[in-house]
């Protein structure tokens, strides 16, 4: 079975230089499909790393991330607050 995909210009020219450079380097021309479907089986064997370079997923933030982010919301407002009065604004209030 043979299913067309659409790629960007960039991407197609890509596929030509790593389809030269194997070539080059064993002798052998893989064809575009054979190309796609080794890409593929590497992209489901590293499957986090792809999913990090999709920019899709879950993953831990940096320690550089979780400082940046706490930069921008945690503020010390001078004020003392009790674990009592932490619950009590939690869970009495509430109700």
């Amino acid at each position: 079975m043979s299913t067309a995909i659409r790629v960007s210009e960039e991407t197609k020219e890509l596929l030509d230089r790593l389809q030269a450079r194997i070539t080059m380097d064993t002798g052998e021309k893989p064809t575009f499909g054979k190309l796609v479907e080794k890409l593929t089986m590497l992209g489901f064997q590293e499957r986090e790393r792809l999913e990090r370079e999709l920019g899709v997923g879950w993953h831990p933030l940096t320690a550089d991330e979780i400082e940046a982010w706490q930069d921008g919301f945690v503020q010390d407002w001078g004020v003392e607050t009790s674990e009592e009065e932490i619950d009590r604004v939690l869970y009495e209030e509430s109700a």
